[in-house]
This record gives structure tokens, C-alpha cells and sequence, in this order.
């Protein structure tokens, strides 16, 4: 499955690597690497388990790392998702801005 793909079926969202561009358009420091969240698929879309996580999270938000590791890319996360289990939980920094 593409990374793209088993990231919104898995999370309901839909992230953009941070490129130098992306960086300057969001007013970030230019060496922040993560992913940031585009878009926040409808619950109905994707594999609910109504997780409280989507209350928090929004749009604009930096995924900066899953269990410790820094995840930079679209693969890196989707690899995370790929080998996890039902049931495993996975532990996000996530850096949340004010919505």
C-alpha cells in the first residue's frame, strides 16, 4: 500500500514532508524536520477506533516523532504504522500550534 494511503486509512490524515519551502511559508525555523498535517480526514473515511487523539491534533500541526525516533518522511511513518499490530499503541511527539 503507498505510504500516503495506509497513513490516511490508519490515521484519518493526510501529511507533507517540511521542506525548506514548507518551512518558510509556515514562519518555521528552517531546520525543523516532521510532518506536517494537511488535511484531517472525516471519521467516516478512514479506520475509526474514535480515538481521542483527533480532538487534539488539527491541521498545521508537526508530526515530530513516533516511539522517540524522529520520523522525517511519509515512509518513515507509514513503515511505523506497517509493522505495528491491532491493539499496539504507538507513542507521537507531535508539535501542536495554537487553533
Amino acid at each position: 500500500m503507498p505510504p500516503q494511503l495506509l497513513i490516511q486509512t490508519r490515521l484519518g490524515i493526510q501529511v507533507q514532508e517540511l521542506t525548506p519551502n514548507l518551512n518558510d511559508a509556515l514562519n518555521l525555523r528552517q531546520d525543523l524536520k516532521g510532518l506536517v498535517i494537511n488535511e484531517m480526514m472525516p471519521e467516516a473515511l478512514f479506520v475509526s477506533h474514535k480515538e481521542n487523539w483527533r480532538d487534539v491534533i488539527k491541521r498545521g500541526d508537526i508530526i515530530m516523532k513516533v516511539n522517540g525516533q524522529d520520523v522525517k518522511s511519509t515512509q518513515e511513518l507509514a513503515n511505523w504504522l506497517a509493522n505495528s499490530r491491532s491493539g499496539q499503541s504507538l507513542e507521537f511527539l507531535v508539535l501542536c500550534f495554537e487553533h
